[in-house]
C-alpha cells in the first residue's frame, strides 16, 4: 500500500506539474500575442487588442538577457553587483513612485475610492457606510484596510493636513513597497544563500513593477 502511494504521488505530481507547464506556455502565448486595455475605469469595461508579437519576443529576449549578464557579474563580484542592483530598484522606486503621487493622475477609483472615503467617514466618526448592505458587507476583505488608513488620516489630521489625504496614503503605501523589496530580498538570501538568485530577485523586481 505504501508502494502504491508513492507511485500514485509521483504520478499526481507530475501531471500536475506538466498541466501547469501547459497552462504557463499558453499563458505566455496569450501574452505575447494580445494585450487586455481597460478604456473605461467607470465601468471596468476591457477590449482585447492584437499585439505585436515580434516586438514581445524581441523585449522577451532582451529582458531574458538580462539575466544572463547578472550572472557574469555575479561570477566576477556577486555582493557588489547585489549592493548595485539593490541601490538602483531602491532608486527607481523612490523617484518614479514619488513623481506618481506628485503629478500623476491618481485620484483613487473603484474600488480604492470606496476605500478612501469609508476610512475619511470612519475618522469622522461616520459609521453609516458599516451597513449590511454597505460596500464592506460585500468586501469584508477590504475592512483591514479601510481600519489602517482611519487610523493614518486620524494621525495625518492631528498634524493638521486636512487636503489631498490620499496622498499621503499613496506615500506611505510607496514606504511599504520599499519595505516589502527589501524583505523579499531577505527571505531570498535566507533561503538560497546565492548572489546570483539575489540579484535576479532585485532584477525581476525592477523590470517587473
Amino acid at each position: 500500500m505504501t508502494n502504491f502511494t508513492a507511485k500514485l504521488y509521483v504520478f499526481a505530481f507530475h501531471v500536475l506539474k506538466y498541466i501547469s507547464l501547459l497552462f504557463s506556455f499558453f499563458l505566455l502565448l496569450s501574452g505575447l500575442m494580445f494585450t487586455s486595455t481597460d478604456l473605461d475605469i467607470t465601468t471596468l469595461a476591457t477590449t482585447i487588442t492584437a499585439d505585436n508579437l515580434i516586438l514581445n519576443i524581441l523585449m522577451l529576449l532582451v529582458f531574458l538577457s538580462g539575466f544572463f549578464l547578472v550572472k557574469i557579474f555575479c561570477k566576477k563580484n556577486g555582493n557588489l553587483t547585489v549592493r548595485i542592483l539593490m541601490a538602483t530598484t531602491f532608486l527607481f522606486y523612490t523617484v518614479f513612485g514619488i513623481l506618481l503621487i506628485l503629478f500623476a493622475k491618481s485620484v483613487p477609483h473603484t474600488d480604492s475610492l470606496f476605500v478612501y472615503e469609508i476610512a475619511v467617514d470612519c475618522a469622522h466618526n461616520n459609521l453609516e457606510a458599516i451597513n449590511p448592505s454597505g460596500y464592506l458587507s460585500v468586501y469584508p476583505h477590504q475592512t483591514g484596510l479601510v481600519f489602517f488608513y482611519e487610523i493614518l488620516i486620524r494621525f495625518l489630521e492631528l498634524l493638521g493636513i486636512q487636503s489631498k489625504l490620499y496622498m499621503w496614503l499613496q506615500a506611505f503605501n510607496l514606504l511599504l513597497t520599499l519595505l516589502m523589496i527589501y524583505a523579499l530580498y531577505k527571505i531570498v538570501s535566507k533561503l538560497f544563500h546565492s548572489a546570483y538568485i539575489s540579484a535576479c530577485c532585485f532584477l525581476l523586481v525592477l523590470f517587473c513593477f
